[in-house]
C-alpha cells in the first residue's frame, strides 16, 4: 500500500525529542506502520507567529539539519525527495520517501532571496502565513490580506517550483492567492466551512476554486476542524469526504493528516487506522471509500441482526423454519457483502489508456423493491445492500402478511448505513403496504427489483419502468443410473426440506431412471421421507391446488402439517411427502411449483425419456429458472444433452437447487444472489443472478484513437533496366523452384515477351508452360481456365506477364489453384477496413511463389494487394483487394516496356498519375505512401510526353516511368484510392472504355469534388481530422512545380497542368468523343452510379460521395463542363 500525506508537524516533534522516525511517541511512527512503510511524508518544518527575522530562519535551519542527520541514519527506511519521480523509485523500494515543507513563510524572515535558499535545502511546499500575521499576510484568526512582499513571495515560489499552500489563510489573502497565482496551490490540510463552521476551513467557493485549478486539498483531522461539536470522529471525515465530492472534488481530495500538531480523536489518532482509510481513497477512489463504509458497516448490522429478524418472520408470516431463515439472513449479508467488498462500483471502473477507453459507473437512481413473503427479511437485506453498493436510494414494498418482519430488516440496514455516513432518506418503504401504493412506487421508481409471484412481476414489468424480475420455478431433477444416488437423494431433501421448501430454485419433481429406481425410493424412505399411497396422493393432490392455485396454507408449512391437512396421517418427523405420480401434464397437480416439502417422483426407462420429462415440467411454470440433474461427471455427452435440452437459465449438476440455485455456496463463480432472473424464457431481462453490474448505469468515454498503420509491399522488389534475367535467377539458384506456370496475354505471347523468360527458365532446368489467353479486362472465365491449367501442371512458382490485366489474372489464377474451394463472390465483397473484413483471404504462397512482371508502365498490379476481375454473365467488374494476393516478387525491367505502343503509354501513364493523386488525397494517406506518390507524379509530370513521343528512342523516359508506376503501386496500395477510380470500374465494364483512358476523363472532375473545406459528408477513418483535400492537392502541385498566391489558385493552376499533360498524351476531353453512345449511357447512368459507389475504392475517397453527386460527376464528364 502506498500513502501520500500532504501535510504533518512530526519533525518538530521528534527534534524536541532527539528521537528518530521509529519513535513509538509520536504519532506518525513507522514501527507503528511496518506494513505501510511505502508511505509518502510530507514533513513540515513548523515556525510559531512569535518567531521572526533571522531567528525564524535558523529555526528552520536548525530542524532541517536535525532532519538530513536522520535521513542520514536511517536511510534504509527513508529518503528525502527531489522531484517528482523520486515518490515511485523509493516508495518502490519499500521505503518512506520524505517531502519537505514549511509552515508559515516567517522562516523568510523578510527576505526574498530566502526562497532561493529554501529551494536549494529542498523545500517544495511553504504554507505562506499561519493563524496570525507574519510579512506575508495574515491567518484566520485576523481580517488583513497579503502583503505585497507575499504576492512578491508567490511570484517567486512559482519562479522556483515551489507549492503555495493556502491553509491558514482568512478569505481575503485566499482572494489575492487566486489573482497572484499563475500555478496550482494546495491546502495541505483544510476542511470545509459548511461542514465544520471553523473560519480556518474553506467555503465551498473556496474549495471549487481549487477544483478549476487542479490544486489538492488535504483532509485535516484536527478534531476542532472537522465537527462543530469540538469532537472530530471518522464518520466526520467522510461528511467532508462526500461533499468535496459533490462539489466535484474527486481528482483534489488528499490526506493532510496534521500528525503531532492537532488533537485527533481516538478513532483516528492510529497511523494504521489512517493509513486504512487512505488506502481505500488511494486504491479504489475516494467516493468508493465512502460507499464501502456504507456498505460494510449495513452488511456488519443486518449480520448481527439475523436470528431476531428470522424469528419475526416466521412469527408474523406463520411459514418457514426460523433457523433456516437465520441462514438466509445470514447469506444475504456476508455472502453478498463478500462477493461485492471490492467491486468499483463508482467513478472510473475500468479504464485502458492505451486505446482510448474509461467506464465510468453512475448511480440509476431510485429503486422500486418488490419483498415476497416467503423470503421477507433476507430478500430486504440483499436489495437494500446492493442498493447501498451502487449509490441508489430503495424503496420498499413489502408484502401485506409480512410488512414488519420487512420493514425491521430494511431499518437495520439503513441505521447502520446513516450512521456511516449515508443519507437519511436512501431507504424507505410502504409502511402500509397495498397493490395501488406498489404501482405508484415502480411508475415513479427508475429501476424495478420484483421478487415475487407471477402477478407481481408481470405488474413490474407493466410499470413503464425497467424491472428486473424473477419468474416462477419448477425445478425438474433427473437423477441418471450413473449418479451417486446417497449424495443425490441427501441433497434433494437437504434443499427441499430447507425453509420448509421456500426458495423459488428448491426441487418440485425428481426423474428416476428405472435402473436405480428402487435404490432411490429405498435411500428417500430411509431418510425420513413419505411416500404416499394411491389415496392418498388424490387427497394431496387436492390439497396442493385449490381452484387453479397454489394453496397458500402449504406454503412454507412442514410435511406433518401439509399431510394433516389431507387428512393423511404420516409421522410428526416426515422430511418430505413424496408423490409417486405419471403424468407431467399442467393438469396433475403435483407437476406444479408447490414451495413446500412436497415432491413429484417420475420413472423413467431411458435417460431421453428422462430429458422429455424435465422439459415438460420446466414447460409447466418454470421456464428461466432452474434445472437440476445428478449424473457421473464422465457422462459429458448427457450433462450436454440436458443443458441444450433445458429452456433455463441455471442448470445445476449434483447440487441441492436451492442452496446451489443463489450462489457462491456449491459453486463459488455463480453470483450470490436472492433474485434469480429467468431470461426471457420467463419474461424476465436477465438471464444471471441478479447483482450490483444490474444497478448501475455505465458511462463509456471513448477517445479518439488512431489505429495502427501499416506499409506493405512485396518481400522482392527488383528494379533497373534489364535486371529480369538476374532477379529470374533468383527462383532456381536460391529457391530451387522446379515448375514455372507464365501468365500472359496472346500478344505478348506471340511478339516474342516470354521467351527471355523461358530461355531462362531453361536454363536454370525449370519446367515450365505458358497460359496466354489473357485478354483486356480479364473474366472470371478466363481466370478459371487458367486455373484448371495450373492444377494439371502444378507448379511451384507463377510468373505474370504483361499490363494489369495479366497480373490480375494471374492472381485470381493463384488463389483458384491454391484454394480451389474459395468463393469468388466471398473474395469480392466489400470491406470498410481490410483489418476487420467478414471474409477472411485463404493463405497464399504455400503451393506458389508468384512473380509479377509489368510490361506497361501504369497499373502498378506488381505490387499491390488488388486484382480486378470482370464477371462475364453480368458484365460487373470486382475489384479484390485483400494483401494475400500481394506478389512475392516485382521484377521491374523497363526493356520489357521500350515497345509499347502510344496508347497504351498514354493511358497507362494517366492512368499512374491517377493513383499518385489518389493514394495522396486517401484518408489513410501516410507520410511513408505521401514520398512516393509525390515522387511518382513528378516523373510523371516530367517524362511521360517524352515516353508518348519518343517511346524506345528515350530508354530514361521508359524507365522513369516504370519507376513512377511502380511507386504510385506502392502507395496505392497502402493508402488505397478513390472514387475517381470507383467509376472508372465502371465505365470501363459498362462502356468499354480502357482504364487508364476512363480514369484520365474522370480525375479532374473527381479532384474539383474533393476539393472543398465544406464537403456533403467526409470520409471515415480515424486519423483523418477534417476536410483538407485542396490543401493535399496544392501540395502536390508545389511539389511538381505549380505555384500560385494560395492554395486556391495553386490548385486551379494544377488542374489545368494535368489537362495539359492530358492533351499532349492524346487524351480528349470527354466521355461522348469517345464513342459511348449517349442513349445507352443515360439508360445504364443509374446502375453505373450505384455500383460505382458501392465500389470498394469509393470508401477511402476524403469526400464521402452522394449517389447524385456520382450521377452530377458521370453526366459533366460525359458533355464536358
Amino acid at each position: 500500500m502506498k500513502l501520500f500525506d500532504l501535510h504533518c508537524d512530526t519533525l518538530v516533534t521528534l527534534g524536541e525529542k532527539k528521537a528518530d522516525f521509529f519513535c513509538p511517541e509520536t504519532q506518525f511512527s513507522l514501527c507503528e506502520l511496518e506494513k505501510f512503510r511505502c508511505f509518502c511524508q510530507t514533513m513540515a518544518i513548523f515556525i510559531p507567529d512569535q518567531v521572526r527575522g533571522e531567528d525564524a530562519f535558523a529555526y528552520f535551519l536548525k530542524y532541517k539539519e536535525y532532519l538530513d542527520q536522520l535521513l542520514q541514519r536511517q536511510a534504509e527506511v527513508v529518503e528525502k525527495i527531489n522531484c517528482g519521480a523520486d515518490i515511485r523509485r523509493i516508495t518502490g523500494q519499500g521505503k518512506c520517501a520524505v517531502i519537505l515543507a514549511v509552515e508559515s513563510g516567517a522562516a523568510l524572515g523578510g527576505r526574498i532571496e530566502r526562497i532561493d535558499d529554501l529551494a536549494e535545502s529542498g523545500v517544495k511546499i511553504m504554507t505562506l502565513v499561519w493563524n496570525g500575521k507574519n510579512e506575508l499576510g495574515s491567518g484566520h484568526d485576523t481580517g488583513e490580506g497579503l502583503t505585497p512582499f507575499g504576492k512578491e513571495v508567490i511570484r517567486k515560489m512559482e519562479e522556483r517550483r515551489m507549492i503555495v499552500d493556502v491553509s491558514h489563510l482568512n478569505d481575503r489573502g485566499f482572494d489575492e492567492v487566486c489573482e497572484v497565482a499563475a500555478r496550482p496551490f494546495v491546502a495541505t490540510h483544510s476542511n470545509l466551512r459548511s461542514i465544520c463552521s471553523h473560519p480556518r476551513n474553506l467555503k465551498e467557493e473556496q474549495f471549487c476554486e481549487m477544483v478549476i485549478r487542479g490544486g489538492l486539498v488535504g483532509i485535516n483531522l484536527h478534531q476542532p476542524f472537522l465537527s462543530d461539536t469540538g469532537e472530530g470522529k471518522e464518520e466526520d471525515v467522510y461528511r467532508h469526504i462526500d461533499r468535496m465530492l459533490e462539489l466535484g472534488g474527486e481528482n483534489v481530495i488528499a490526506c493532510g493528516s496534521d500528525f503531532d500538531g492537532a488533537d485527533i480523536h481516538l478513532s483516528l489518532n492510529t497511523p494504521v487506522k489512517y493509513a486504512e482509510l487512505a488506502e481505500k481513497m488511494l486504491k479504489r477512489g475516494i467516493k468508493e471509500a465512502v460507499v464501502d463504509k456504507i456498505f460494510f458497516e449495513a452488511a456488519l448490522a443486518a449480520n448481527k441482526m439475523r436470528i431476531p429478524l428470522a424469528k419475526m418472520a416466521v412469527e408474523e408470516t406463520g411459514m418457514g423454519i426460523v433457523e433456516d431463515k437465520v441462514i438466509k439472513n445470514h447469506y444475504a449479508a456476508e455472502y453478498i457483502y463478500n462477493a461485492y467488498k471490492d467491486t468499483k462500483t463508482c467513478g472510473v471502473i475500468e479504464e485502458d489508456k492505451a486505446f482510448g477507453i474509461k467506464k465510468i459507473a453512475e448511480p440509476i437512481g431510485l429503486v422500486a423493491a418488490v419483498i415476497p413473503t416467503t423470503n421477507p427479511t433476507s430478500t430486504a437485506i440483499f436489495k437494500t445492500l446492493i442498493s447501498l453498493k451502487t449509490r441508489n436510494a430503495i424503496i420498499i414494498s413489502p408484502h401485506p402478511r409480512a410488512k414488519a418482519a420487512t420493514i425491521a430488516a430494511a431499518k437495520v440496514v439503513l441505521d447502520a448505513a446513516v450512521k456511516a455516513g449515508a443519507p437519511e432518506g436512501i431507504i424507505g418503504w410502504i409502511d402500509v403496504p397495498s397493490l395501488e401504493l406498489t404501482n405508484e412506487v415502480m411508475k415513479n421508481a427508475d429501476i424495478i427489483l420484483a421478487t415475487g409471484g407471477p402477478g407481481m412481476v408481470k405488474a413490474a414489468y407493466s410499470s413503464g419502468k425497467p424491472a428486473l424480475g424473477v419468474g416462477a420455478g419448477n425445478t425438474p431433477v433427473i437423477i441418471d443410473d450413473t449418479a451417486d444416488v446417497k449424495l443425490a437423494v441427501n441433497s434433494i431433501i437437504h434443499s427441499k426440506t430447507f425453509d420448509n421448501g421456500m426458495i423459488c430454485a428448491s426441487e418440485q419433481s425428481v426423474t428416476v431412471l428405472e435402473k436405480v429406481y428402487k435404490e432411490v425410493k429405498e435411500e428417500f424412505a430411509y431418510r425420513g421421507c413419505y411416500f404416499l399411497k394411491k389415496d392418498e396422493i388424490e387427497k394431496v393432490r387436492k390439497t396442493i391446488i385449490i381452484n387453479g392455485a397454489l394453496n397458500a396454507k402449504i406454503v412454507g408449512q412442514s410435511a406433518h402439517t401439509i399431510a394433516a391437512l389431507a387428512g393423511v396421517d404420516v409421522p410428526e418427523d416426515t422430511k418430505i411427502l413424496i408423490g409417486e405420480v405419471e403424468s407431467v401434464d399442467i393438469s396433475e397437480e403435483f407437476a406444479h411449483e408447490k414451495l413446500s416439502p412436497v415432491l413429484a417422483m417420475y420413472k423413467a426407462k431411458t435417460f431421453d425419456e428422462a430429458i422429455a420429462k424435465a422439459e415438460q415440467l420446466v414447460a409447466d411454470g418454470g421456464y428461466g429458472h432452474t434445472a437440476s440433474i445428478y449424473v457421473h461427471p464422465a457422462e459429458t455427452e448427457k450433462l450436454a444433452k440436458h443443458a441444450a435440452a433445458m429452456k433455463t437459465c441455471r442448470i445445476l449438476v449434483n447440487t441441492p437447487s436451492s442452496q446451489g440455485g443463489i450462489g457462491d455456496l456449491y459453486n463459488f463463480k455463480l453470483a450470490p444472489s436472492l433474485t434469480l432472473g429467468c431470461g426471457s424464457w420467463g419474461g424476465n431481462s436477465v438471464s444471471e443472478n441478479v447483482g450490483v453490474k444490474h444497478l448501475i448505469n455505465v458511462k463509456t468515454v471513448a477517445e479518439r484513437r488512431e489505429n495502427m498503420l501499416w506499409f506493405r509491399v512485396p518481400e522482392k522488389v527488383y528494379f533497373k533496366k534489364g535486371c529480369m534475367p538476374v532477379a529470374l535467377d533468383e527462383l532456381g539458384t536460391v529457391m530451387g523452384k522446379k515448375k514455372a506456370f507464365i501468365v500472359t496475354d496472346s500478344f505478348l505471347y506471340h511478339n516474342g515477351y516470354v521467351k527471355g523468360i523461358e530461355e531462362k527458365l531453361d536454363e536454370m532446368g525449370i519446367q515450365h508452360t505458358c497460359f496466354y489467353e489473357v485478354a483486356p479486362d480479364p473474366t472470371l472465365e478466363c481466370a478459371k481456365a487458367g486455373a484448371a491449367a495450373m492444377a494439371a501442371f502444378q507448379p511451384d512458382v507463377i510468373i505474370a506477364l504483361g499490363g494489369g490485366s495479366a497480373m490480375d489474372a494471374g492472381k485470381i489464377m493463384w488463389v483458384m489453384y491454391e484454394h480451389p474451394e474459395a468463393d469468388f463472390l466471398d473474395m469480392a465483397m466489400r470491406f470498410m477496413d481490410i483489418r476487420k473484413r467478414v471474409y477472411t483471404f485463404p493463405k497464399m504462397g504455400e503451393k506458389a511463389y508468384f512473380v509479377a512482371i509489368p510490361t506497361s508502365s501504369g497499373t502498378g498490379s506488381e505490387v499491390t494487394p488488388f486484382a480486378v476481375i470482370t464477371d462475364e454473365k453480368t458484365g460487373v467488374k470486382y475489384p479484390l483487394a485483400d494483401y494475400e494476393l500481394l506478389p512475392k516478387m516485382a521484377i521491374i525491367d523497363a526493356d520489357n516496356m521500350m515497345s509499347q505502343p502510344k496508347g497504351l503509354t498514354s493511358a497507362s501513364g494517366i492512368d499512374a498519375l491517377t493513383h499518385a493523386l489518389e493514394a495522396y488525397a486517401s484518408i489513410m494517406a501516410t507520410d511513408y505512401t505521401d514520398g512516393l506518390a509525390l515522387k511518382a507524379m513528378k516523373n510523371i509530370f516530367k517524362y511521360l510526353p517524352s515516353a508518348y513521343e519518343n517511346g524506345a528512342n528515350d530508354p530514361i523516359a521508359r524507365e522513369k516511368m516504370a519507376d513512377a508506376s511502380c511507386m504510385a503501386g506502392m502507395a496505392f496500395a497502402n493508402a488505397f484510392l478513390g472514387v475517381c477510380h470507383s467509376m472508372a470500374h465502371k465505365l470501363g465494364a459498362f462502356h468499354h472504355l480502357p482504364h487508364g483512358v476512363a480514369n484520365a476523363l474522370l480525375i479532374n472532375e473527381v479532384m474539383k469534388f474533393n476539393a472543398t473545406d465544406v464537403p456533403t459528408k467526409m470520409g471515415t477513418f480515424s486519423q483523418y481530422q477534417y476536410p483538407h483535400a485542396l490543401e493535399r492537392y496544392a501540395e502536390c502541385a508545389r511539389f511538381v512545380g505549380v505555384v500560385g498566391k494560395d492554395d486556391k489558385e495553386t490548385f486551379e493552376k494544377f488542374l489545368e497542368k494535368i489537362d495539359e499533360l492530358k492533351a499532349a498524351v492524346g487524351i480528349k476531353k470527354t466521355i461522348k468523343e469517345y464513342g459511348v453512345d449517349e442513349k445507352y449511357f443515360l439508360d445504364t447512368l443509374d446502375e453505373m452510379v450505384e455500383q460505382a459507389f458501392d465500389d470498394q475504392c469509393t470508401g477511402a475517397n476524403p469526400r464521402y460521395p452522394l449517389m447524385k453527386e456520382i450521377k452530377e460527376m458521370y453526366l459533366r464528364v460525359y458533355y464536358g463542363n
